[in-house]
């Protein structure tokens, strides 16, 4: 996983070379190879028990699909960028949160039991059946013997989550909507003159509002976290209707759940060592 981590980390920040369409293809290479492998260890090194069944499907496995499902379709998204008028790729954008939208709403209970750490359903949702199963969830959907229902759902909740943060990310840098006008973001800074528009992340954005929120540095320490939410993300052009769903995802990070913190903290650390 590690190695796939890294060649996966390679191909987004290369410099230079194929652009978005080019990346998110070679991406899609990679993680399909990487599928092919952990389908292969597995065979050669199967489960010995059933907690271990479990922890794959229900975390390893929808982290790697997941990403994979994400990418197929920015691939199909950018494939269109193109040959698309301003006006119409902007109201693809628009479908396609939409879709988005629908699917986490459609599987709410799916959401709030993963990002909640439920388990009571853990050994239906995350174990194999040997002659696979049809989906109740997904009309004409068939999971197969080497996957599972509940890593099938967590992937595709996983991919529409982060294909939301994109699709708003980009909204703000192309300024297209579907009526194909600038967005808010745009909007602010045209009033302004020289407004701040965020560029960092949706989930960066999240993590610092908690922060926030729990530090209580608002109204005394009696502004909700909606508040701080909304007073973050309005001024700088965000959209963050389901930032509970960020904050989950931002919880159950591999290699660090405070990611802008950190860097925060060790870009000013430098900075104040540096003026000594």
């Amino acid at each position: 996983m590690e190695s796939l981590e890294r060649r996966l980390e390679s191909v987004i920040e290369g410099e230079g070379g194929a652009g978005g369409l080019g990346k998110y293809s070679e991406c899609v290479r990679v993680l399909q190879e990487g599928v092919e492998e952990m389908r292969k260890e597995i065979e050669s090194n199967p489960f010995t028990e059933k907690g271990q069944e479990i922890q794959y499907f229900k975390y390893d496995a929808p982290r790697m699909y997941g990403r994979l499902f994400l990418y197929m379709k920015l691939v199909k998204i950018e494939g269109c960028r193109e040959y698309y008028s301003r006006k119409k790729f902007g109201r693809l954008l628009e479908d396609s949160l939409k879709e988005a939208d629908a699917y986490l709403e459609q599987h709410s209970a799916m959401c709030e039991y993963y990002y909640h750490d439920r388990t009571f359903w853990d050994d239906f949702l995350f174990t194999r059946r040997s002659k696979g199963e049809w989906s109740g969830e997904e009309i004409g959907a068939f999971i197969g013997d080497d996957f599972t229902i509940g890593a099938y759902l967590v992937s595709w909740i996983k991919a529409y989550v982060q294909l939301r943060h994109w699709i708003l990310s980009e909204r703000g840098n192309t300024a297209v909507t579907a009526a194909g006008v600038g967005d808010v973001a745009e909007g602010i800074s045209r009033k302004k003159g020289k407004g701040l528009v965020w560029t960092a992340s949706n989930a960066d954005l999240v993590e610092l509002g908690q922060s926030l929120h729990l530090a209580k540095c608002f109204n005394h320490g009696k502004a909700t976290e909606k508040d701080v939410m909304e007073g973050l993300a309005i001024p700088w052009g965000v959209n963050l209707p389901n930032y509970h769903v960020t904050k989950s995802e931002n919880a159950i990070r591999k290699y660090s759940r405070t990611k802008l913190l950190d860097r925060m903290k060790e870009e000013l650390v430098k900075k104040m060592d540096e003026a000594l």
